[in-house]
């Protein structure tokens, strides 16, 4: 993937890059724009991101890596990878049970909150963010996830700070930035304006930013003040100020009587993730060492010159 990905580029093609949740070193697809033959995407099709050709042939071909690996090589360590396999699996079970207590957590507190919000009030805000922008000739909406909860714990890409000009920070400490990036969508939809958007890797249900291409600006949502310091931050937004009063006291209690146990089962998580890595980068190695490279980077060539 990466080196069509270069080759893409050399020739000025537009190139989106997806990189895998557990191993944000690692990429798990991208998109090519060519100018003649449309987009080309190009997958990781293995386990645990199986995919089948829907068009054999006629659209969709498969590339089979296993025929440049010794099969003999790996039969000699079926037993060590066994091992390793159950290691990474049972690893990530515990890791995934940590994480969906996180999860039960904070969705509780989010609902909670939810309900105490001035829905006028935010909606009103929100709207105008977007005043005086029209909409985008053709319209789209994709998701790009900024972070992921893997192998290297908790990882973040700068894709939504660093594409923009202006950034604007929603405070998430009350678990209630989602609530303005749904509303700010929301807008964004009935005004047919094309935007990019992420879930939190927690919460698949919580939006954690929206991106606005014709505005060259990212709403980001942030709980650690880190954000605040960036030098594109237009303003800091306080969900505060569009939650009940006489819900807000409730409200900061519940945040804070689950923040220990949240960062225990995050720690719980991020234990386990570990031992998951070991055994995923020492079965990587024994299928690194059974490789025919040489073979590989000749069939590469081919299918860059071919397709791309």
């Amino acid at each position: 993937m990466r080196e069509s990905a270069d080759h893409a580029r050399s020739c000025g093609y537009p190139v989106e890059y997806y990189y895998c949740s557990s191993d944000p070193t690692s990429l798990d697809g991208i998109i090519i724009d060519h100018p003649t033959k449309g987009r080309t995407c190009i997958i990781d099709g293995t386990a645990p991101h199986d995919c089948d050709a829907d068009i054999p042939g006629a659209r969709d071909e498969i590339i089979d890596l296993g025929a440049f690996w010794d099969p003999n090589k790996l039969s000699e360590l079926r037993g060590e990878i066994e091992r390793l396999m159950r290691k990474k699996s049972i690893a990530y079970k515990k890791a995934s049970e940590a994480l969906r207590a996180v999860f039960e957590l904070t969705r509780t507190a989010k609902e909670e909150a939810y309900a105490s919000i001035k829905k006028e009030k935010l909606n009103n805000a929100s709207q105008r963010i977007l005043r005086g922008v029209d909409a985008s000739d053709v319209y789209f909406e994709r998701i790009g996830l900024r972070s992921s909860f893997g192998m290297f714990g908790e990882c973040t890409l700068d894709t939504y700070t660093s594409v923009c000009d202006d950034i604007i920070i929603i405070d998430d400490s009350l678990s209630l930035a989602h609530a303005y990036l749904e509303s700010i969508l929301s807008h964004l939809r009935r005004f047919s304006i094309s935007s990019y958007r992420s879930y939190s890797s927690i919460d698949p249900e919580k939006l954690d930013a929206v991106y606005i291409p014709s505005m060259s600006l990212s709403l980001i949502s942030d709980v650690s003040g880190i954000c605040v310091s960036l030098e594109k931050c237009r303003k800091r937004i306080n969900m505060q100020r569009f939650v009940e009063s006489e819900s807000l006291k409730e409200i900061k209690y519940d945040v804070r009587s689950c923040e220990k146990a949240i960062k225990e089962l995050r720690a719980r998580g991020e234990s386990e993730m570990e031992r998951m890595r070991e055994a995923h980068f020492e079965l990587e190695r024994i299928y690194i060492d059974a490789m025919d490279f040489s073979a590989k980077e000749e069939f590469s060539e081919k299918w860059i010159e071919e397709n791309l």
